[in-house]
């Protein structure tokens, strides 16, 4: 690697790059004696107290609670999120990425803006949580990307100079302003163009060189 890659210790994913849209791998979710259609299921991110609770000020349950009495939809609150675990779904084709960089040794976080506990069962029902060593979500720092400010405070939690990050994401909002903070960046289009990035920047290594163990 050269001199650049080695003074590298961070590499940011915004949880887009990772993740399929929300409910988006099939139309109709099930639990128990429920069911409940995507498009339905999809409302919750349109909610007004979803922008309050992706920001800390409302807790999951009471967003939840709102959410099923206003679409009348008669469960509990535990199954409402046993529906929102079967809607997260990767990224094809992130996963051999994310293994060649851990190869490389480098440290990887998820930066999101999402509600803490959200953030975090997306992150479990996803499968690739054993690759990333932190996770900053604007629910638990109390500001939205692409304020300047969840850069800062996502800096502070990773113990980490800004010069030493590469933020890898599709906004390019959110780019500018890491970039703004000294960070290094890709702007990701889909997994294929993102890998040839990392080979072209030296990141990652032939397929054939590097072998899975998957988690």
């Amino acid at each position: 690697m050269t001199k650049e890659h080695t003074q590298l210790e961070w590499i940011l994913f915004n949880d887009s790059v990772l993740l399929q849209p929300m409910f988006s791998n099939k139309k109709l979710f099930e639990s128990g004696d429920k069911r409940v259609s995507h498009k339905v299921l999809k409302e919750t991110f349109t909610m007004d107290e979803y922008e309050d609770y992706k920001v800390g000020k409302i807790r999951t349950k009471p967003l939840v609670h709102s959410f099923i009495r206003q679409k009348c939809l008669g469960m509990e609150y535990g199954e409402y999120m046993e529906l929102f675990g079967q809607g997260v779904e990767h990224v094809e084709g992130i996963t051999y990425i994310l293994h060649a960089l851990r190869h490389h040794h480098y440290k990887l976080a998820v930066l999101t803006n999402e509600g803490e506990e959200f953030a975090k069962i997306k992150l479990e029902h996803s499968m690739l949580q054993n690759y990333f060593k932190k996770q900053v979500s604007s629910g638990n720092i109390g500001i939205l990307q692409p304020e300047k400010g969840f850069y800062e405070r996502a800096l502070k939690i990773l113990d980490a100079r800004a010069e030493k990050c590469m933020l890898i994401d599709s906004d390019i909002k959110n780019l500018e302003s890491s970039k703004d903070l000294g960070m290094d960046y890709i702007r990701f289009e889909n997994p294929e163009q993102l890998e040839q990035k990392l080979r072209e920047r030296s990141f990652i290594e032939k397929e054939g060189n590097i072998k899975m163990d998957y988690l």
